[in-house]
């Protein structure tokens, strides 16, 4: 891993600087994030996030799996990271990696085209931006009609650069309505996230229910039937071993 990134001064006014677990976490995740979108095996990974685990951060920080956990939660409270999680990984999303990081590249190449004139333009962006730079400050964001939280929104867009995999030419949709639609199916319907994207994966990449299963929407009023449909292998595994296909097969034969 090569390159740089940038950290404003105005970092240590931040309230979770003092707080070494969380503060560390958070560098950590700016350093490792990728500075530009990927692709590891069939998964999008986008600018400013990482696919990695809670044990691999805690071996890459030295620090506990449980301080991991406590610094990512305080992170996801005040809205620096969002993370979305199933069976095999998590990826985590640093929010404002691009507010961060893209106003230092383009300081950066200013100053190396127009040496002192560009360091000078460096330090009066500085100053306008230093407010913006600060962590816990957000972008504006106009009201929404709708009612989700960021870990929802991160759902959501998941959810779209998947299809996208399967179909590029699929139509940006209303991603404020995904990501309510899916705070219903956790805070209403009581299902767990986990599940909820191991369930949308394998619509996904099944060939009658990756045309069907096109929205969070669509996921929500089929779930039912998906986890039947998903668990199925593992029933008819279940009754082979226990004896039930002989049983079947006596059946047929008697009746």
């Amino acid at each position: 891993m090569s390159g740089w990134i940038k950290l404003h001064r105005k970092l240590t006014d931040w309230e979770w600087y003092s707080d070494v677990n969380t503060s560390r976490v958070f560098l950590h995740l700016l350093l490792v994030a990728n500075h530009k979108d990927n692709q590891w095996r069939g998964i999008h990974i986008k600018r400013g996030q990482r696919l990695t685990s809670f044990s691999k951060l805690a071996i890459e920080t030295n620090l506990s799996i449980k301080n991991i956990r406590t610094a990512i939660k305080r992170l996801k409270s005040t809205s620096e990271v969002a993370s979305y999680s199933n069976a095999q990984h998590t990826v985590f999303t640093v929010i404002n990696y691009d507010l961060y990081q893209d106003e230092a590249s383009e300081v950066a190449s200013e100053g190396q085209a127009k040496g002192k004139q560009g360091a000078t333009n460096k330090n009066v962006k500085n100053d306008k931006n230093e407010k913006k730079l600060t962590p816990t400050v957000q972008p504006e964001v106009k009201q929404s009609k709708y009612k989700f939280d960021s870990y929802q929104m991160e759902f959501a867009v998941w959810m779209h650069s998947q299809l996208l995999i399967q179909n590029p030419n699929f139509k940006k949709p209303n991603l404020e309505s995904w990501a309510n639609t899916l705070r219903l199916m956790l805070e209403v319907d009581k299902r767990d996230a986990v599940k909820v994207g191991e369930v949308f994966t394998w619509a996904n990449n099944d060939d009658f229910w990756s045309s069907n299963i096109l929205s969070p929407a669509s996921l929500r009023k089929q779930f039912d039937k998906l986890i039947v449909k998903l668990d199925q292998p593992k029933r008819q595994e279940k009754v082979k071993m226990s004896g039930g296909g002989d049983w079947a097969k006596y059946g047929e034969e008697t009746f």
